[in-house]
């Protein structure tokens, strides 16, 4: 399955400008001189905006899917730590 996202026009920039500010894109890079590691001016930021928005959204949705699954794992192990507390309260030591 494929999903397509559609964004109207006139909200392009806008969504293009938050992901910018949010992740720190920069319009231009610090050129360094490998030799001496010293900078040695900019250059213009080979990716652009919409190319850096799509990474950025997918870095997003896969953290949260991680995020997610790393809650769901964790509900679980408490479940079993529950059961398994219950059964050993449940032992009759006298």
């Amino acid at each position: 399955m494929d999903i397509t996202l559609t964004i109207p026009n006139d909200k392009i920039d806008i969504i293009l400008d938050t992901f910018a500010l949010q992740y720190n894109y920069q319009d231009e890079l610090t050129q360094f001189d490998p030799s001496t590691g010293e900078p040695t001016g900019t250059i213009p930021n080979p990716e652009g905006k919409g190319a850096f928005t799509k990474r950025m959204f997918i870095r997003v949705l896969k953290r949260e899917m991680k995020e997610y699954r790393r809650s769901e794992s964790n509900e679980s192990i408490r479940e079993i730590v529950r059961a398994q507390r219950a059964e050993i309260d449940g032992i009759d030591i006298s």
